[in-house]
């Protein structure tokens, strides 16, 4: 099972936000949606950094990880405003940012993860490293992400782990069975085809039986020797048997209702919607020099990142 919890790490608080109905998204990036003035405001300035696509999946663009379980780098390219014109921090050719004069600092990092169809999402993690003065950041690759080893000299600003979402999908069928007399230690089977299910149900995959008829009431003391068992035995086939295993006399069992649920276990067939992972640090002091960049690790071979305007690093200089 996967390991599925929101937590706080150096301080930093997260919080996604799920857009199911999100309004369609154009190649074309958006203006940021932030306000900003030249200069700052009461002594504080600002600045965003975004990211340029490196592949275009469905109808926006992305930057594809590689692989899962390892953490890399993501470049940053663009800069949407920087209200200290360059004199706290600035966008560098290596993809980071870079201080340019000591201070205090905030960081924020959002992400937008997209929902995939028919995928299991496994945990995702973002976060924000910073190289000390005279410690190089991972050499940036051209159009890709950069892998950053485990024995990594870096330090983390911010960390988030975002929730894996993989609940199983289900598929069911209801039908009416009169197994009849069943002599001691004999059986009887059906093989139930499940209606309409929302995925292909194969062997290995889960299911759950129930029978209405199997009542103390209707069976007395014999419902007890009584053994009610369900496995997939073909692409959407479930094959139920009821066995007459610990009674010492032949015992009827009437008509009823048999309830059939499988759930994927073999075949992963999980559902993500769109959701945005927000991460901001606590006050930080950064000294000139030092570098900052933003890296994720995902657990889902194929994961990927959208790049929109909710794809970014924000930095908050304060007086």
């Amino acid at each position: 099972m996967n390991n599925r919890r929101q937590f706080l790490a150096g301080a930093a608080a997260s919080l996604a936000l799920p857009l199911s109905n999100a309004a369609p998204r154009s190649l074309a990036p958006k203006p940021p949606a932030e306000h900003w003035v030249p200069g700052g405001v009461g002594g504080i300035v600002r600045a965003r950094y975004a990211y340029t696509s490196t592949n275009d999946l469905e109808d926006y663009g992305t930057i594809k990880i590689p692989l899962p379980g390892v953490v890399f780098a993501v470049p940053l390219t663009v800069t949407e405003f920087d209200e200290s014109g360059g004199s706290r921090f600035s966008l560098t050719d290596d993809g980071t940012i870079t201080i340019s004069q000591t201070g205090l600092y905030q960081l924020t990092m959002n992400l937008d993860w997209p929902g995939q169809e028919g995928v299991d999402v496994d945990l995702r993690k973002i976060l924000l490293f910073r190289a000390t003065v005279g410690t190089a950041p991972p050499k940036r690759t051209l159009n890709g992400v950069t892998p950053v080893p485990s024995n990594h000299p870096y330090h983390a600003i911010l960390a988030s782990d975002v929730p894996a979402s993989d609940a199983p999908r289900y598929a069911r069928s209801t039908v009416t069975w009169k197994p009849g007399t069943l002599p001691v230690g004999g059986y009887a089977s059906i093989e139930v085809a499940l209606a309409g299910p929302s995925y292909a149900v194969v062997p290995g995959d889960t299911v759950e039986v129930g029978m209405g008829a199997l009542t103390d009431a209707s069976l007395g003391s014999a419902n007890a020797g009584l053994l009610l068992s369900a496995r997939v035995v073909g692409k959407n086939i479930v094959r139920v048997v009821i066995e007459n295993r610990y009674n010492t006399v032949p015992v009827t069992v009437p008509s009823g209702k048999l309830n059939v649920l499988a759930h994927s276990t073999v075949v992963s067939t999980g559902n993500s919607s769109d959701a945005w992972t927000t991460t901001t640090s606590a006050v930080r002091l950064l000294e000139a020099g030092e570098k900052l960049f933003p890296c994720v690790r995902v657990g889902t071979p194929g994961d990927y990142i959208q790049v929109d305007n909710m794809s970014y690093v924000q930095i908050t200089a304060f007086a």
